[in-house]
């Protein structure tokens, strides 16, 4: 199916019009239309990202039941609270200790889907609610979930310690206003902390390990501190590893193998990113069987496993967290 609704745009972090086009694209992961997208490269700030894109209005139709499921492969009547829990369990872990070093307080996490984030930090004495787009990911674990737009929803200003964001800005149409209205509900003192994809790494510049067309925005350390500058707040830190999310760089060496020996490139992008054919693309050559892959996949993930715990130590890995502050007042405004 072809939708043929796409649209240009500037880039969604600084403004710019200027930009260097890098490749075309398309709906790799679950193949929802055939429709072509492009990649750039903002010539000012650096950061990627999708135009031609989705318009707004039909950007709704690439996320299906699958997409908010898709973590615990799909055994939709078969995840139990406990089961969710014990799957995410490491990665719940993960995110909280981005937390570790505050005093608990009121928590927002945008983009919260199933609530267990939220969840997880109110047992860890935290007064948690989250913000969810969709109604579709159901509230398993009955907590305070606002649903609807971010941008739209009246909050009191400077009344949360601190706002997380896992893995969200990549796919909003507004980054800068997200970020900007993040700004306005943080208390003085208060907490970012993001989690997005880095665009200067291997696997979001040669590999498209981006889930597009559904990642619209595409991430480098100084784009992500050039948003944080203009809202007003403080970098604290960034870091680039997988204790969230990892395993990205597996494949790459089958990818090569496979591109040097025929294969085009929409054909192995479509066996790599489709959790339906991954089995396919780690064990298969054009659909038959074939132990020469299964020998090169088994290389692969010993080979670049390091590699990739290499790249994250350099700052070059391809899941970027980032921590920071909105300034404390000065005395002079306090006697304002």
């Amino acid at each position: 199916m072809t939708l043929n609704q796409t649209v240009e745009v500037p880039c969604p972090i600084c403004g710019s019009e200027r930009r260097t086009k890098l490749f075309a694209t398309r709906d790799y992961k679950q193949s929802i239309t055939n429709d072509i997208f492009g990649v750039s490269r903002c010539k000012d700030c650096g950061a990627g990202y999708l135009s031609p894109r989705p318009s707004k209005a039909e950007l709704g139709r690439y996320y299906d039941e699958h997409f908010y499921w898709s973590y615990e492969n799909d055994e939709l009547a078969k995840v139990s609270i406990e089961q969710l829990l014990t799957l995410r369990s490491s990665q719940l872990d993960a995110k909280a200790a981005w937390l570790a070093h505050l005093a608990p307080g009121r928590l927002l996490d945008i983009g919260t889907m199933k609530g267990d984030f939220i969840y997880h930090m109110q047992g860890l004495g935290w007064q948690a609610e989250g913000v969810e787009f969709s109604t579709t990911p159901p509230n398993l674990f009955n907590m305070p979930i606002h649903y609807g737009d971010f941008l739209e929803m009246e909050f009191d200003p400077e009344s949360f310690d601190c706002i997380t964001m896992w893995a969200v800005l990549e796919h909003v149409y507004e980054p800068a206003e997200y970020v900007a209205n993040v700004a306005r509900l943080l208390k003085p003192g208060g907490r970012f902390i993001f989690l997005v994809t880095n665009f200067n790494s291997v696997q979001g510049r040669f590999y498209e390990m981006d889930d597009f067309p559904r990642h619209l925005n595409l991430f480098t350390k100084r784009s992500a501190r050039l948003m944080l500058e203009r809202a007003g707040l403080q970098m604290l830190r960034q870091r680039t590893d997988q204790q969230v999310f990892g395993g990205h760089l597996q494949g790459g060496l089958v990818y090569a193998v496979k591109r040097l020996f025929g294969y085009s490139r929409a054909e192995v992008m479509g066996e790599w990113k489709n959790d339906l054919t991954l089995d396919v693309f780690f064990r298969q050559w054009r659909g038959h069987p074939s132990f020469l892959i299964l020998q090169i996949s088994r290389i692969d993930r010993f080979l670049l496993a390091p590699i990739e715990k290499l790249m994250d130590c350099i700052g070059m890995g391809f899941i970027l967290t980032v921590e920071a502050q909105k300034p404390m007042r000065s005395e002079k405004e306090l006697d304002a």
